[in-house]
């Protein structure tokens, strides 16, 4: 079935993989991370999304540290605490905290906001949907930290933070979200 799902999703990218970084020893590392947890029978209801970031990271200019990183946060986090950043996206990602000194829009937002923003309109329980948030909080997705600033001597050091339970969603929350869902979205 996950070739299946590669081969589906094969149309849309092939235009921007790189077959030659699949031949490399890090593209054969990362393609063999995400095919031993594909594998993994507990796995399978995330097949879909191993399928994409095995394609996107084959098309993709990020790092292969964090390449692995997205695969390891998709191993860990349940089916429904992506379903709920899907939805997160949907509703968020147009608003994401920048990285280093990047001028971005205010993106605070808290599990109760997100609640009741997810909940409205569908048959989510709030609870489950604050868990959710939560569950992706502490797999480290969201940030308190508002801006951080490169000083000219090369440290960086956090300019701003969200006060309270708040939280922001960054750019590399955005980035993992693009990483393992369908390249058409």
């Amino acid at each position: 079935q996950f070739a299946q799902d590669v081969t589906e999703r094969l149309d849309q990218t092939q235009p921007r993989l790189d077959s030659h970084w699949f031949a490399s020893e890090e593209g054969l590392e990362f393609t063999a991370k995400v095919l031993d947890a594909v594998l993994n029978a507990q796995m399978s209801e995330k097949r879909q999304f191993f399928a994409n970031a095995l394609l996107h990271g084959g098309s993709s200019d990020l790092s292969l540290t964090m390449k692995h990183k997205f695969v390891d946060l998709l191993r860990t986090l349940s089916r429904s605490a992506l379903d709920v950043l899907a939805e997160l996206h949907r509703e968020f990602g147009a608003v994401v905290t920048k990285p280093v000194h990047e001028r971005s829009k205010s993106t605070f937002i808290t599990a109760q906001r997100v609640a009741e923003t997810i909940c409205s309109g569908t048959d989510h329980d709030p609870y489950f949907v604050m868990s959710a948030v939560e569950e992706l909080r502490s797999a480290g997705l969201f940030s308190q930290v508002q801006r951080w600033v490169r000083h000219d001597d090369g440290r960086i050091t956090a300019n701003s933070s969200y006060s309270g339970d708040g939280f922001g969603y960054t750019e590399f929350t955005a980035t993992f979200v693009r990483f393992i869902t369908d390249p058409e979205r």
